[in-house]
């Protein structure tokens, strides 16, 4: 029996996972080379984000666009929220302030796998020791505008 290749780890932040649901060219492109090279979650407090975000914008989305974003969110799993996890975002809490309870747990997260972020919110993460994910021709200073 041929071993099976295990695919490193990713964690997708809100606002790259918002812009996949949202089709931007940009995003659907490093996810598909995302998607083919690594294993993809995300955090329960971007899902919770996330969701919020489907929430704020049911009227302007539609029925079919809200219910299709509901199910796209619902398709990321979930890396474990640990004591590890815990204890993390704890210590970025007291030592890094202002980059917010959801960026402290996903940080935490990402350094608890091992794993890179892929995050428009870099300036934030760097501050962290997280690592950040840089998807091949991907331009950041261009895209985080949009």
């Amino acid at each position: 029996m041929a071993d099976k290749k295990v695919k490193p780890t990713i964690l997708l932040d809100t606002g790259v996972i918002s812009r996949i649901i949202g089709r931007k060219p940009a995003f659907l492109a490093a996810y598909a080379e995302i998607q083919r090279t690594r294993t993809i979650y995300t955090t329960f407090v971007t899902r919770l984000e996330l969701y919020e975000w489907v929430r704020l914008n049911r009227k302007s989305f539609g029925e079919r666009v809200y219910r299709q974003s509901w199910q796209a969110i619902e398709g990321f799993p979930l890396l474990p929220h640990t004591p590890a996890v815990t204890a993390q975002a704890l210590s970025l809490g007291q030592h890094l302030p202002h980059i917010g309870v959801p960026d402290y747990i996903n940080a935490a997260t990402a350094l608890a796998a091992k794993c890179p972020i892929f995050t428009l919110n870099r300036k934030h993460f760097q501050r962290t020791q997280a690592k950040l994910y840089d998807p091949p021709g991907f331009d950041f200073a261009q895209e985080s505008s949009n």
